[in-house]
């Protein structure tokens, strides 16, 4: 019999809800016909494509069945009457009394596919594979075995470790069929974990959302900038899809586009620094070195090809006044997505904030603290009494017991709950994750509030 078939099929049958070892399992299968035909089925269902006489000889169950048909003693017992459950049944009956039912008593219909990586070897080596098979180096020059993987078992499982991969690294998989309500819940929990929900990560979110929900192809990411500027280089085209924005008075603030480090400043006049100086190209640059650097770091393999393309912008590039519509979309798109993410991130501070502040409301921090300074000072004496010899290690631990007690009950008699100190921690955390960011930007944010009205709304 082919062992490696054999496990599989066993384990096959263990999720099927089958209880016996492999060695039960073995027999079964070499004594019942009907059992040979489920595993036929679990086969099946796995993306096996062979007949049944190919799974038989697969199995090595061919030789095995016709001695048993052979010599197999004529039976006195009434048709359809079910067998005993023995231990080489793991206490299942496998002889099914009517055609309705399967071997587990449940309906045929009603067996759960499975998928699962299968190796398995044949003594047979065929004249064609009975189905898509991916051989192994080893099988290649034999004669006698071949891997019978699926290639699709095989395709399933690699897609399915690359997705934990992703997830491991807070990012959703790669295939949007993975990309369910689980997954992403489990995406936001590893970002938590990882501390990766910063300003830079919401921005980097807000790109992404934008370029598929509302802008579709121009001004989505910086490699979509950099297209749109070579086509914009060569006919002279100054039709873009970035936002207006009204710039006002202008407070001088600075935007960066997210996170690349780029930097945009307004001056005071209202109109840009770059503007002003004649440097039309400064702003480009700026933002496309940044990426540069950014690409060295995150994807090594893209930084050349990245920069042989920005060096036909440099080549191209215009100082004519209509490079300045381009200039003032980049620098506007830049601040709309700049505002998003800040937007974003003031919202998590001030739910932090007022979470926290709730939380504190339920609790008494002083009665609190006075009671733990006065255990402490308790436990101080017990062990000073302890280095003294003043007392014996017998009533040391009873009276060091009555002290953990004691700051159990100064926690749940001033509110300070597990559940109420698990609270505290979430909302600290956001607080301090978000609130260095929120608060050095916050000044941008109230600037573009006021300033412009798609921005408040």
């Amino acid at each position: 019999m082919n062992e490696e078939a054999i496990k599989y099929a066993h384990e096959l049958f263990t999720k099927d809800g089958y209880t016996g070892g492999v060695s039960d399992f073995k027999e079964l299968i070499k004594s019942n016909p009907d059992a040979v035909d489920h595993a036929f089925k679990l086969f099946s269902a796995d993306g096996y494509s062979g007949k049944l006489k190919d799974f038989k000889a697969l199995m090595g169950l061919s030789e095995e069945l016709k001695k048993k048909e052979v010599s197999k003693p004529v039976s006195t017992e009434p048709a359809n009457q079910p067998t005993k459950p023995s231990a080489t049944t793991g206490g299942l009956d496998y002889t099914r009394p009517s055609a309705e039912k399967s071997l587990y008593g449940k309906t045929i219909g009603g067996i759960v596919e499975r998928s699962a990586p299968l190796r398995s070897q044949t003594k047979e080596k065929p004249k064609q594979p009975p189905m898509d098979v991916t051989y192994t180096p080893e099988a290649m020059p034999s004669e006698t075995t071949q891997s019978v993987v699926p290639k699709s078992t095989q395709e399933k499982v690699k897609t399915f470790d690359v997705a934990e991969k992703e997830i491991e690294q807070g990012q959703l998989p790669s295939n949007p069929e993975l990309r369910t309500p689980e997954t992403v819940a489990k995406v936001e929990k590893k970002r938590e974990e990882l501390g990766m929900n910063t300003l830079e990560e919401a921005a980097a979110t807000t790109v992404k959302n934008i370029k598929e929900d509302e802008y579709n192809e121009k001004f989505a990411d910086v490699e979509d900038i950099v297209d749109d500027y070579i086509r914009y280089s060569d006919n002279k085209s100054a039709m873009f899809g970035a936002p207006d924005y009204d710039f006002g008075s202008g407070k001088g603030e600075w935007a960066g586009l997210p996170g690349l480090g780029g930097r945009l400043q307004e001056s005071k006049e209202g109109g840009t620094d770059i503007e002003r100086q004649g440097k039309r190209g400064e702003i480009l640059n700026t933002v496309m070195n940044d990426y540069f650097s950014y690409l060295q770091k995150t994807n090594p393999s893209q930084a050349e090809a990245f920069r042989n393309k920005y060096s036909a912008i440099k080549s191209s590039t215009d100082r004519d006044a209509n490079d300045e519509k381009f200039l003032q979309g980049l620098e506007s798109h830049a601040l709309k997505l700049r505002a998003a993410a800040i937007k974003k991130n003031m919202d998590v501070y001030k739910t932090a904030i007022e979470q926290y502040s709730q939380i504190e409301k339920r609790v008494n921090f002083q009665g609190y603290d006075k009671d733990v300074k006065d255990l402490n000072q308790s436990a101080k004496n017990l062990n000073q009494e302890l280095k003294n010899g003043n007392i014996s290690e017998e009533e040391y631990a009873v009276r060091w017991g009555q002290l953990q007690k004691g700051f159990e009950d100064a926690k749940i008699k001033n509110g300070l709950t597990d559940d109420v100190v698990r609270q505290l921690d979430g909302a600290k955390q956001v607080y301090f994750a978000y609130g260095q960011e929120a608060m050095k930007v916050s000044s941008l944010f109230g600037f573009m509030d006021q300033n412009s009205k798609e921005y408040r709304e």
